[in-house]
């Protein structure tokens, strides 16, 4: 669904401060171009609920008194709020989990609760169980669905057995009937990290064929790493695998907004997204920028970039849509891309190997000389927004 009006968002990730605190964290982009004119009391519209009212102070780049609504959505650390500036006092809302899936809105009618409770081990919890689905790319190696015998021993199926740790960890991270917890190696043989899916998402995650587009789940999130970025490709979060993996084509189909598409491929069996490679570079997506997958049915999507400073990075810092900055001419064998590493992550041999790169090339240049001599020699460099805006940049191009 392409979108040519003005649309200014941003990502807040909850911290355990905002949530024990009720409130939540501008981007500081956005808080220097509107904070002069944000009134004091804002308005905040979730969808299909209640309107929520919060406090803004000038000189801070938090929006507060929201104990009542993450009270209400069961807003724990490591959600993902997606605010969009609506304009004066407005702003609207959407939730996502930390199985990285946008949440099943409550559909009752809102009433005064305590506070959610919650362990520093539970928040480990939900940072395992996010990183497991937002930001990996791996599936877990063992399923355990939680039944009520797990209550009183530390035996799983065969021979397997949970340390003598085991009843405090379901009883610190809140671990119930009904439960499933997915496990994933590390570099340990005997040493595994777990990801924690709650009784209700488990229910609703097998619930099979039937499920609606319009229903829940079908938007998720994915944060983009270092090795998303080399391989071009992610791995689908479990829920929404579960509920719209089998809807996906071989071709998916994204609408950028204001007419700027593009595609990616789908591979069914190991249930990842491929082939953004090209995407990757044409619109300088870095590690750490967060993607999101808004499903519209016949394998299309409409995504939206975010970017380490949690703004839209498809637009500009009142909205516009800024697709002509990235139109650079598509890659081919005769442009040489600048590497992004940083002098950070300069090797300690990296001397003996640019000397071994020079002998290398004066080898080639002497045994191919009458080659090169007929050969194109005209190339383009492609410069990111990285190699302007940092110091220290450089390149050597041998010839």
């Amino acid at each position: 669904m392409a979108n040519d009006q003005t649309e200014l968002g941003m990502i807040c990730l909850i911290s355990g401060s905002d949530y024990e605190k009720g409130q939540l964290r501008l981007a500081s982009p956005f808080y220097c171009e509107c904070g002069d004119t944000l009134p004091e009391k804002l308005v905040l519209h979730v969808i299909s609920g209640p309107i929520w009212e919060a406090k803004f102070t000038l000189g801070s780049l938090y929006i507060e008194g929201l104990k009542s609504m993450m009270s209400y959505y069961v807003i724990k650390p490591y959600h993902m709020v997606v605010l969009y500036y609506v304009g004066g006092a407005e702003f609207n809302v959407r939730i996502y989990t930390p199985h990285a899936v946008e949440m099943k809105y409550p559909t009752t009618n809102y009433d005064s609760q305590s506070d959610v409770i919650y362990s520093s081990l539970e928040e480990e919890k939900l940072c395992s169980t996010y990183h497991f689905n937002a930001v990996h790319n791996f599936v877990g190696v063992y399923n355990l669905h939680i039944e009520s015998e797990q209550f009183v021993t530390n035996k799983v199926d065969g021979d397997a057995l949970f340390g003598k740790t085991w009843f405090d960890f379901v009883e610190a991270a809140k671990i119930v009937n009904g439960d499933l917890l997915a496990l994933y190696k590390t570099a340990s043989p005997f040493k595994f990290k777990v990801s924690v899916f709650d009784k209700k998402t488990v229910c609703d995650e097998f619930l099979g064929g039937g499920v609606s587009v319009s229903s829940s789940y079908a938007n998720f999130f994915k944060v983009m790493t270092s090795e998303c970025l080399a391989k071009g490709e992610l791995q689908l979060p479990r829920v929404f695998k579960k509920n719209y993996g089998h809807t996906l084509g071989e071709i998916l189909h994204l609408d950028l907004g204001g007419g700027y598409s593009t595609k990616f491929k789908y591979c069914s069996v190991r249930k990842k997204i491929h082939g953004l490679i090209h995407f990757i570079g044409k619109y300088d997506i870095q590690d750490g920028y967060v993607l999101f997958f808004n499903y519209l049915g016949n394998s299309t999507f409409a995504l939206s970039v975010y970017d380490r400073q949690c703004m839209n990075h498809f637009r500009d810092i009142v909205g516009y849509l800024r697709f002509e900055e990235f139109m650079n001419p598509p890659y081919d064998t005769n442009v040489v891309v600048l590497s992004d590493d940083s002098e950070d992550s300069v090797s300690e041999d990296s001397d003996e190997e640019m000397d071994h790169s020079l002998d290398v090339s004066s080898q080639t240049e002497e045994d191919n000389e009458d080659v090169v001599e007929n050969e194109m020699m005209d190339f383009n460099v492609v410069l990111k927004k990285s190699h302007i805006h940092q110091r220290c940049h450089g390149a050597v191009i041998f010839l």
